[in-house]
């Protein structure tokens, strides 16, 4: 968090996946020169995941999972960020307008 402002979910989920791609990748004792090779990228994409920055495409997700001998499920199940409960704001942000909620209208005579 920088200055009190929440990441985007999809950050949170990008680092999320890149620790898990780090741990598969330590398990099977791979370097990420290796782990590119096997799965047909660059080092820079491997530490792209690993760090968080980019999330990989469905190809190349796929491909990691082949060359890490694992289920693709098993890279991204529950990468779902803990998101705030309904009703609930986030300091600064205004509440958005109610479903079906009917707007006054001035009306001049």
């Amino acid at each position: 968090m920088i200055s009190g402002v929440p990441k985007p979910p999809q950050s949170v989920i990008a680092e999320m996946f890149g620790q898990r791609l780090r741990q598969r990748r330590a398990m099977r004792k791979f370097t990420q020169l290796e782990l590119s090779c096997q799965a047909g990228c660059t080092i820079a994409a491997i530490s792209n995941y690993e760090r968080g920055l980019v999330l990989p495409s469905l190809k190349t997700l796929l491909d990691l999972a082949v060359a890490l001998d694992t289920d693709p499920g098993n890279l991204i199940r529950n990468l779902t960020p803990a998101l705030p409960r309904i009703g609930r704001q986030a300091p600064g942000l205004a509440a958005p307008p109610r479903r079906g909620a009917l707007h006054r209208v001035p009306v001049r005579n």
